[in-house]
């Protein structure tokens, strides 16, 4: 097509989520600059499908990832089309990666990583065929890329691929003057998130008088909100779960609120942080995964260490000091924003890496 490079990228569901989202940025760049196709292994959230074009629709294709005569129908179309390089995320997309590359081994390969964990054994399996098989293993964060490296010693290491997916504008927030300390969490609602902590620490607040607000936005996938919900109620918290919004509407909702709060057992990037920070939210937060390397204690956020009882209240009263301190939330708020300035996003760092590997 006109001379364009082709370009395949595999994915698991295409729904709101760090890796698809951040992909969701970059679709239109891939589609000006190269012939490209993404295959989605699963469902098309009919939200994100709203957002694209007739031209973007086209280059979709969706397959049902447990139907076995789906995975042969990918790998026709995989070698009908040709491409001159192939990305896939996730596990099962690497499993039909590598078989594609096993079946014609003069294709760029690219492994993209995202986890610093491995859920089950056929993950395992997968990810230590795929790592072996590709030209280059790319990661989204420094701790994924040290994970990779520790578990299989590749002969060139991980290449780290920016996941910041947008710059949101830095607010400027007067903390000297807050009647209400209102609080933000935007993610998905499932137990690792621990939305539970959550209504631990608004206790606190309670307890404490302050006049607080969270709000909650992401869809409850696991099905869980009621059980939080009773809990709420129960003991007249102002906490409101707002249900799922779409991506385009996320980046507005950072300037309405002063705080950020995310409690999670694990997270890679978690870009939500990152938006938090850029736009100057005071970000109260677990330091996992990539967390601890991009924001520092008491300087940048404010760290949970751990869930045990005398960390969470060390947590609570570090909490209290600087929810009474508007200079201490002014300086956090200045060193969060000043962390993320002149990054280089996803959409831009993929393209540059697909030229090169391409030899452009």
């Amino acid at each position: 097509m006109n001379g364009k490079k082709k370009i395949i990228y595999i994915i698991h569901d295409l729904k709101i989520g760090g890796v698809e989202t951040a992909l969701l940025t970059a679709i239109p760049l891939l589609i000006e600059r190269y012939d490209f196709r993404l295959i989605c292994l699963g469902i098309i959230d009919p939200q994100i499908k709203e957002q694209f074009n007739k031209n973007e629709l086209d280059s979709i294709m969706a397959f049902s990832p447990y139907n076995p005569v789906s995975f042969v129908k990918v790998l026709r179309y995989i070698s009908k089309f040709q491409p001159d390089l192939m990305l896939a995320s996730l596990w099962r997309a690497n499993l039909l990666a590598s078989v594609a590359k096993s079946l014609r081994k003069s294709l760029i390969f690219i492994s993209f990583n995202h986890n610093t964990r491995l859920a089950h054994l056929a993950e395992k399996i997968v990810q230590n065929r795929s790592v072996k098989l590709a030209e280059e293993v790319w990661t989204d964060s420094s701790s994924t890329a040290t994970f990779i490296q520790a578990r299989y010693h590749l002969p060139q290491l991980p290449k780290i691929i920016s996941f910041l997916i947008r710059a949101v504008p830095a607010n400027e927030i007067n903390f000297s003057n807050i009647q209400q300390h209102r609080f933000l969490f935007v993610g998905r609602v499932i137990k690792i998130k621990r939305i539970d902590l959550i209504i631990l620490f608004a206790q606190m607040l309670k307890k404490n008088s302050f006049n607080y607000k969270i709000d909650i936005f992401g869809p409850d996938e696991d099905n869980i909100w009621q059980t939080y919900s009773e809990k709420i109620i129960q003991e007249n918290l102002n906490i409101t779960y707002h249900g799922p919004r779409p991506y385009t509407e996320l980046a507005a909702l950072y300037t309405d609120y002063h705080h950020y709060v995310q409690f999670s057992d694990y997270e890679g990037m978690s870009i939500s942080v990152v938006e938090a920070m850029m736009s100057g939210l005071v970000c109260f937060v677990r330091p996992v995964g990539e967390i601890k390397k991009y924001s520092s204690h008491l300087v940048s956020a404010v760290h949970l260490q751990g869930t045990s009882e005398k960390e969470l209240d060390t947590f609570f009263t570090e909490s209290r000091l600087i929810l009474n301190d508007g200079s201490r939330m002014a300086n956090i708020s200045k060193s969060a924003k000043e962390n993320w300035q002149n990054i280089l996003l996803y959409k831009e760092d993929l393209i540059n890496n697909i030229d090169r590997t391409l030899g452009y």
